[in-house]
């Protein structure tokens, strides 16, 4: 047999298979019952009387302007990102950082 007659072969035995299965009885469905008891008694009294009176004074002063803050400006230095000797033994590099 060649390899398509086997392929054939196996998918119609799939498809039948699915039928078979599509076609068979439905799972009957299963009833549960049940009962729950219970016995108890609330009893709740509430009674709340609430009044309050509040007299609040309210002092309102002018807030002073804030002071206008200095801008930090910050310098900062890192080593050369070149490979070491390449600046004349990094002297260029070691006076900015000097200046900073």
């Amino acid at each position: 047999m060649s390899r398509r007659t086997v392929f054939a072969m196996v998918a119609i035995l799939v498809m039948a298979a699915l039928v078979a299965t599509a076609c068979g009885p439905s799972p009957t469905p299963q009833v549960i019952k049940e009962t729950v008891v219970v016995e108890k008694e609330v009893q709740v009294e509430v009674t709340k009387v609430v009044e309050v009176e509040k007299e609040v004074e309210v002092v309102v002063t002018a807030t002073p302007e804030p002071k206008a803050e200095a801008e930090t400006i910050l310098i900062g230095g890192f080593g050369p990102l070149s490979a070491p000797g390449s600046y004349q033994g990094g002297t260029e590099m070691r006076q900015a950082t000097e200046m900073a």
